[in-house]
């Protein structure tokens, strides 16, 4: 969104949560100077001194937080300033709610911006300030014309000729990624050869309760020969492209980007009817929605797409059709600019 605003001469100053958040923005025009919070500040009255002393001393119009830990700091010295506050709500409070914080953010703010009708279901308190403006996405980096899937097969040491099944996301149970483990028998009843990514996250050593989780599950149905664990990558457009179907099982998941990324890269999705994830997906025409912790119904839309290839292509060419005219970041930019103008204007 940024580099969206700068291009329109908007002057942005980005105030991270510390200098490694900002690689070499200035070069593109971008004011930056980061506010040390949290672990690099001693206290969160210093945090909210140096916040207080940018917005006065750059004579900020106004204040766009984009995480609820920001909005706590920076409520205060908006507000002595008199400078309007946007509050971005990228998390629902169905696995967030903050109680009295919630309440002193929200009233704090000129307006909440959600970044889906579920995730604004969760601050219905506040609807009155509460407009929906859903994430926005690189369309130019995720464009199918400029990426080679065969890549990725050969990095990972993938068959060409079978299909590939795949899913982006920090291992974590909310994530639900197990319930794709566990629907991988039903679907190699049809696809025995089926290959499957697991996008994201850390398989180190298997450090958490959750991946040990995962990876008994994974032994006890004998599926560990088709899984393969990439961890952290920086180039999630050129995965999607290699996905035959992209996964996306997770709880009250608040918007769903790897959704609209997987349908920008023309690969149908199969994601659970909850959350923000149906208000992307297009059930039986981008994709197909399941109910959530449903292995078996997961498996069963799955093996739907790969025995049929061309409703597999329909499906993505109709997704990509669609997330270009909803979700391009220069579209959604245009939205946030109105609401700072509607703002600036009371």
């Amino acid at each position: 969104m940024r580099d969206e605003l700068a291009r329109r001469d908007v002057d942005v100053v980005t105030v991270p949560y510390n200098r490694g958040d900002i690689r070499n923005k200035n070069e593109k025009g971008i004011l930056t100077r980061p506010a040390e919070i949290a672990a690099n500040i001693p206290t969160v009255v210093d945090a909210t001194r140096s916040l207080y002393e940018l917005i006065r001393d750059r004579n900020i119009d106004i204040v766009h937080t984009n995480s609820f830990k920001s909005a706590v700091l920076v409520s205060f010295p908006a507000r002595i300033t008199g400078t309007p506050l946007l509050f971005h709500a990228r998390s629902s409070r169905a696995y967030s709610d903050h109680g009295i914080l919630d309440r002193y953010v929200c009233e704090s703010a000129d307006r909440i911006i959600a970044n889906s009708e579920f995730t604004a279901s969760t601050y219905s308190p506040w609807s009155e300030k509460t407009t929906v403006i859903y994430n926005g996405v690189n369309t130019d980096v995720f464009d199918p014309a400029e990426v080679t899937p065969r890549d990725i097969i050969a990095e990972h040491d993938l068959r060409n000729d079978q299909p590939v099944i795949g899913t982006v996301g920090r291992l974590t149970p909310r994530k639900r990624q197990i319930d794709l483990v566990r629907a991988l028998p039903e679907i190699q009843k049809s696809h025995p050869d089926v290959q499957v990514l697991f996008v994201g996250g850390s398989y180190k050593g298997l450090g958490t309760a959750h991946e040990r989780e995962i990876a008994a599950t994974m032994r006890e149905l004998g599926v560990e020969d088709c899984i393969t664990f990439t961890g952290y990558v920086d180039d999630v457009h050129r995965y999607l492209a290699a996905f035959d179907v992209s996964v996306l099982p997770s709880l009250k998941e608040p918007f769903g980007r790897v959704v609209v990324e997987s349908l920008l890269m023309e690969t149908p999705v199969v994601g659970t009817a909850d959350g923000g994830i149906p208000e992307i997906v297009t059930h039986g025409e981008t994709g197909y929605l399941v109910p959530p912790e449903e292995p078996r119904v997961i498996a069963d839309s799955v093996t739907r797409l790969l025995d049929n290839p061309s409703r597999m292509t329909e499906f993505g060419q109709r997704g990509r059709e669609e997330s270009l005219e909803r979700f391009d970041a220069a579209t959604i930019t245009e939205q946030e600019q109105a609401v700072y103008h509607d703002v600036l204007a009371l």
